[in-house]
C-alpha cells in the first residue's frame, strides 16, 4: 500500500518520463532498499515489496512502448488489492494448518543448541591437539543454526503476544549462544597449540571442576532436560562458573581455558 500510494503521489506531482519523476522514483527505490537492509525478516521483505510494487505500477503506467497511461490510480488499487488478497489467503491457510507450535519449536531449538554446544565444549577437553580439527564442522553448523533462530523468534512473537516483552531476553540468549561458540573456538584453538601432555593435564583439571550434570551423556544427547528442568541446568552452570574462576595456582594457559581470559 505504501508503494502504491507513493507512485500515485509521484504521478500527481510530475509528468511520467520527466526528469523530476525519474529522480524521485530513483530516490524512492534507494530509500526502500536502505530500509530493507535495516529491518529483518518479514519487515525487511515488506520494505522491499513497497519498492517492487512501485516499480510494477510505474511500468504499467508507462505502457508497453513507454507512452503515458492515465490509469495509474486504478493500477495502484488493483496491484495493492491483489497483494492484500494474497496476504489474507496465506493468513487463512496458515491459521488453519498451523496450531501455534512456534513457541514450543523455539524452546526446543534453544534447548537443543545449548545442549549440543555444552556437549561439544566438554568433548573438546577430551581431544588431543591435532584432533581438535574434528570439531570445526560441528561448530560451523551450530553457528548456522543459531543464526537461523532469528526468524523462529519472529514467528513466536506473531503467535504469542505475551512473548514480545521478552524480546531483550531472547536477544541476549542468542548473543549468549554466539559467545559460547566463540569460547568453544578459543578453547579448541588453544588446546590444539599446546603440547599433548600439558593440554591433557590442564583439560583434566577443567573436567574435574565441571559438574557431572554438564558432562553426562544425558545433558549432551537429550535436550529435553534443558526444557523440563532448566533451573537444574542453570544451577549446574553457576556451580561450574564459581569452581573454574577460583582455581588455585592457575597458569596463564589454564586461566585461559577456565575463564577465557589469560589475565585477571
Amino acid at each position: 500500500m505504501v508503494g502504491a500510494a507513493a507512485i500515485v503521489v509521484l504521478t500527481a506531482c510530475f509528468v511520467p518520463r520527466s526528469v523530476g519523476f525519474s529522480r524521485c522514483f530513483g530516490a524512492l527505490g534507494r530509500y526502500v532498499g536502505f530500509v530493507a537492509t535495516l529491518l529483518r525478516n518479514f519487515a525487511g521483505y515488506a520494505a522491499a515489496l513497497a519498492g517492487i510494487t512501485a516499480a510494477v505500477i510505474a511500468g504499467d503506467e508507462l505502457g508497453a512502448i513507454g507512452g503515458v497511461n492515465a490509469d495509474v490510480f486504478m493500477f495502484a488499487v488493483t496491484r495493492a488489492s491483489e497483494i492484500c488478497i494474497g496476504i489474507i489467503c496465506a493468513g487463512v491457510v496458515h491459521a488453519a494448518a498451523d496450531f501455534g507450535s512456534a513457541r514450543h519449536r523455539l524452546a526446543v531449538q534453544f534447548a537443543t543448541i545449548s545442549a549440543e554446544i555444552t556437549g561439544g565444549l566438554i568433548g573438546t577437553f577430551l581431544l588431543a591437539g591435532p584432533e581438535q580439527s574434528k570439531v570445526r564442522p560441528a561448530r560451523r553448523d551450530l553457528i548456522r543454526r543459531v543464526t537461523a533462530l532469528d526468524p523462529v523468534i519472529d514467528q513466536a512473537f506473531g503467535e504469542s503476544s505475551d512473548l514480545r516483552p521478552q524480546a531483550r531476553a531472547l536477544e541476549a540468549a542468542t548473543g549468549g549462544l554466539f559467545a559460547a561458540l566463540s569460547a568453544w573456538r578459543t578453547v579448541s584453538v588453544h588446546l590444539e597449540l599446546l603440547s599433548s601432555d600439558q593440554g591433557r593435564r590442564e583439560a583434566e583439571i577443567i573436567l574435574e571442576n565441571t559438574p557431572h550434570e554438564l558432562c553426562s551423556v544425558t545433558a549432551q544427547a537429550e535436550a529435553i532436560d534443558w526444557t523440563v528442568e532448566p533451573s537444574r541446568i542453570r544451577q549446574a552452570c553457576c556451580v561450574a562458573v564459581r569452581a573454574l574462576t577460583v582455581l588455585p595456582n592457575r597458569t596463564p594457559s589454564l586461566r585461559l581455558l577456565a575463564t577465557g581470559q589469560p589475565r585477571r
